[in-house]
């Protein structure tokens, strides 16, 4: 390959970067590193700079975790199942909640279920430090909304970064839908299907990143955004679906299957682990 083939591939990797919800900058040991993951990541090295020269093993442990955080901050490359009626995992992470909710509206609480042509299945994922921060779209369609509501980041119990597996309440669940801040982002699936995806801000994630577009065409298991640092994710799924995985199971973003149309849904989630 000369050097005009090698500019031209550039070329069309940063087209494609630049069409998701994250931009990547470039490959390197971690692979590719989104740009909203370098500010932690460049915060992370200026910190072990002056640890290091203030005491060098305070230094030493301060470069294994900026190391960590260029490793969960880096796009995966993740192989998507072929299945175009499956709804996929948006984030990494543990599956906290199922239930059945009404989608998120303005006047009625999810847990309302009065009327129901709102009402459908909630899924919780809680993504933790040790999972990558990379989120991805969880169908194939387009972008009808793309709104951030204002709130709190406040630590409610259990539901930040230190445990792996949490006991989750539902009512500090309630507590962080209703007054913390949030991004809402509503899909129409390219089967007709309307999917609502909810970036929960915590204490710890604080940032909760989507840059995609009212009116995009998306892909189910491209770039989506991003919520650092290990935060909370629902999302929402017509109530003609079933959970193909259960409360406890950890998940893969783009690869773990987490509902399926009632007719074809598994008992068992379907996962590839990341390599």
């Amino acid at each position: 390959m000369d050097a005009a083939d090698l500019w031209q591939t550039g070329k069309v990797m940063m087209a494609n970067d630049s069409a998701t919800g994250l931009m990547a900058s470039g490959r390197g040991i971690f692979g590719r590193i989104a740009d909203d993951g370098w500010m932690v990541v460049a915060v992370a090295g200026g910190v072990t700079i002056v640890l290091s020269l203030i005491y060098l093993p305070l230094g030493t442990f301060a470069l294994g975790l900026t190391l960590w955080f260029a490793h969960i901050m880096r796009m995966p490359e993740r192989q998507r199942p072929d299945n175009d009626a499956a709804i996929l995992a948006p984030a990494d992470g543990v599956i906290v909640d199922i239930s059945d909710a009404r989608y998120p509206s303005p006047s009625l609480p999810q847990d309302d279920l009065s009327n129901t042509a709102e009402k459908g299945l909630r899924v919780t994922i809680r993504t933790s430090l040790a999972d990558m921060q990379w989120q991805c779209n969880p169908v194939s369609g387009r972008v009808l909304d793309n709104l951030l509501i204002p709130g709190q980041r406040k630590h409610l119990g259990g539901t930040d970064c230190f445990a792996y597996k949490p006991a989750f309440d539902k009512d500090v669940l309630a507590a962080i839908r209703a007054g913390n801040e949030r991004r809402e982002v509503r899909f129409l699936s390219d089967n007709n299907r309307h999917v609502t995806l909810v970036q929960l801000a915590t204490a710890s994630a604080r940032k909760l990143v989507c840059r995609l577009p009212e009116g995009k065409h998306i892909k189910a298991g491209d770039s989506f955004g991003m919520s650092h640092l290990a935060g909370l994710i629902d999302l929402f799924v017509p109530s003609d679906h079933d959970a193909a995985i259960a409360i406890g199971q950890h998940c893969v973003a783009g690869e773990t299957i987490l509902a399926l149309p009632a007719t074809k849904a598994q008992t068992k989630s379907v996962s590839i682990t990341d390599v």
